[in-house]
């Protein structure tokens, strides 16, 4: 689904489009956020220790659209939280990502290669595979195997955001 010359340009560190270079992530396995790492594969991070304040928050369903601020939690807001902090300190030879996923209602469905495991951190929550739906206290967690239609969100009645630590297989 995108041409030789798009790949050729992204080889040659040139401009593509973001929903390229999301179909390029998605054939290869890979998070977007791999792509801008500065390390290598086989390199170990240089800090160990990710300090959450520090690191960036991206739009969970608009990841390509950039960093976005992080939004207060007790004030009202126009948008609606749905964002997701990556693991920077993870070395790319390890086999996976993961991140924080954090929501005030449900998330767009996505299926993608790689198994995923869920842990719900905080709130009540609902995880959709396919046409099944699941109910998850804090601490629960599930399994999403590879391309399994799935979306996060909180469960009826959940007031506060709701937060989902996700590793994703690959």
């Amino acid at each position: 689904m995108v041409s030789k010359s798009s790949i050729v340009s992204l080889e040659q560190g040139k401009y593509c489009r973001p929903s390229t270079l999301a179909k390029v992530c998605t054939a290869m396995n890979l998070h977007v956020e791999r792509l801008t790492s500065t390390s290598r594969p086989d390199d170990v991070p240089q800090n160990r220790v990710q300090v959450g304040a520090d690191e960036p928050w991206f739009s969970l369903d608009n990841f390509l659209s950039g960093k976005i601020g992080q939004v207060p939690q007790t004030e009202p807001d126009h948008r609606v939280l749905s964002r997701m902090q990556m693991f920077r300190n993870i070395p790319a030879s390890a086999g996976f990502i993961a991140g924080i996923i954090e929501l005030t209602e449900r998330s767009e469905t996505r299926s993608h290669a790689g198994a995923e495991f869920v842990y719900l951190l905080r709130g009540r929550g609902v995880v959709h595979v396919g046409d099944q739906e699941f109910t998850l206290e804090m601490g629960d967690s599930i399994t999403i195997l590879d391309f399994e239609d799935h979306s996060y969100g909180p469960a009826p009645g959940q007031e506060s955001p709701v937060s989902f630590l996700c590793f994703r297989l690959g």
